[in-house]
């Protein structure tokens, strides 16, 4: 499958839909919209995710399994640049 913006940003709405619903059933969603922390592998597949009140805007991780480093950015077209 060749990743594209639109199914990147799908993938990470399907992650903030279920921190969602984990917030809302646990009474600590205050805002309409859950900011989330998405983790991809080097293919550009979400890994894992997760969700908390202190997260104030969407941040992704991508681990470079070749120099073992962390990148992480906070807007979504910046992702795409690691899946070259």
């Amino acid at each position: 499958m060749k990743l594209s913006l639109e199914s990147i940003k799908n993938e990470v709405e399907n992650n903030r839909k279920i921190w969602q619903d984990v917030a809302v059933k646990n009474n600590w969603a205050n805002k309409n919209k859950i900011d989330v922390q998405v983790w991809f592998n080097e293919s550009g597949e979400i890994v894992d995710s997760v969700s908390h009140l202190g997260i104030t805007k969407d941040i992704y991780i991508l681990r470079d399994d070749d120099d073992n480093e962390l990148k992480a950015v906070y807007d979504l077209k910046e992702v795409m640049g690691w899946f070259k």
